[in-house]
């Protein structure tokens, strides 16, 4: 299955140590130009 604009997906954003990090949901936007799987991507979060 492909990946879509509006799809949720989990991503591992990473903390501020940049080492690690926690797989969260995310909204795929667009994806962008090239030859890479780059995606611009919206990180979902309940707090305010």
């Amino acid at each position: 299955m492909g990946k879509k604009p509006g799809q949720v997906v989990l991503f591992s954003f990473p903390k501020t140590n940049l080492k690690s990090g926690k797989l969260r949901p995310a909204l795929l936007i667009e994806k962008l130009p090239g030859p890479h799987d780059d995606w611009l991507i919206c990180m979902i979060t309940s707090r305010f």
